[in-house]
């Protein structure tokens, strides 16, 4: 079952109890954000200890990724409006951090749970429409307008598996926050087949390196910054006549820039090969892999990926 807890770095939507909502801030001397219908919603962050699980009574600060002028862009409530506005972060800390309550029960925070977001320097002062200014925000005391957030996390896609059909372990590669990171490299060890696949994303400490297979000595190919993989390419079939036809046997890495690993694997020259290709549609990225791992010599059996919308 996928993970439906909201966590810090986490990207998404705010929703209000009458469907509408956030949406771009209205031009003029603040960045006011204001509520608009679904078609205009904004994606914000939530700012903290990244990775982290927000649980109810948790301090947070809410983050817009709109392009605003000298980073404001972290929400507030402030004496000076009678509407909530982004300004720079650490203009005031407690202005700018709010509580994040469930209306109902305690612990995580999920995806789609109604909570209360209650200003850290305003005694009881809640998130709310503003009632003389219809369409901003602002806050008022005691008041239970509540919010939905809503993750814009990117479905990811399968492609594949291929390779053999035989029986052996399962596994699959992915980031745990599937928006917030990318591959920053992939190490492999192989001989005459595809021993061990070993992933490490850009930030190691919410998505540490994650591997499957054999240990051995692996070799790395890193991407360079900014760059994406686009497809993977290899063949699967027999070491050699005579072995089963259910491993694979080499692999190469490809991005979008043009660059491409070595080809891994193959290395006895007598093996029999079916080729194969497991590209990204149009506008997407490799953000993992999954497959099967096993077959009467242990290595590599069946190949898939994970593909997302590329992110910027």
């Amino acid at each position: 079952m996928a993970d439906n807890t909201v966590k810090f770095g986490d990207t998404f939507y705010l929703k209000h109890s009458t469907d509408q909502y956030i949406v771009p801030v209205g031009r003029g001397t603040y960045n006011w954000p204001q509520l608009g219908d679904t078609t205009q919603k904004v994606t914000l962050q939530l700012v903290g200890n990244e990775g982290q699980v927000v649980e109810s009574q948790s301090r947070i600060k809410i983050k817009t990724k709109e392009p605003l002028k000298d980073n404001n862009n972290i929400l507030g409530a402030f004496a000076d409006s009678h509407d909530c506005y982004y300004s720079e972060d650490g203009w005031s800390e407690d202005k700018q951090s709010w509580v994040i309550t469930k209306v109902s029960g305690e612990g995580s925070i999920s995806y789609g749970d109604r909570v209360y977001l209650t200003n850290c320097s305003y005694t009881n002062q809640n998130l709310c429409a503003d009632t003389n200014y219809p369409g901003y925000i602002t806050t008022a005391e005691n008041i239970k307008d509540w919010w939905i957030l809503e993750s814009n996390a990117p479905v990811l896609t399968e492609l594949g598996p291929v390779g053999s059909s035989i029986s052996g372990t399962d596994f699959s590669i992915k980031p745990e926050n599937t928006t917030a990171t990318k591959i920053k490299s992939i190490n492999v060890t192989a001989d005459w087949a595809v021993d061990k696949i070993q992933v490490e994303y850009e930030n190691p400490t919410t998505n540490p390196p994650e591997a499957v297979g054999e240990a051995g000595n692996l070799s790395t190919f890193a991407l360079a910054a900014g760059d994406y993989l686009t497809s993977v390419s290899g063949t699967w079939g027999t070491q050699s006549s005579g072995f089963p036809k259910e491993d694979i046997i080499t692999i190469q890495f490809h991005t979008h820039q043009g660059a491409q690993s070595q080809v891994f694997g193959g290395k006895n020259s007598q093996k029999q090969v079916e080729e194969f290709t497991l590209a990204t549609p149009e506008g997407s990225e490799i953000i993992g892999f999954f497959g099967t791992y096993g077959s009467a010599r242990n290595v590599l059996a069946r190949l898939g990926i994970y593909t997302r919308p590329i992110q910027s």
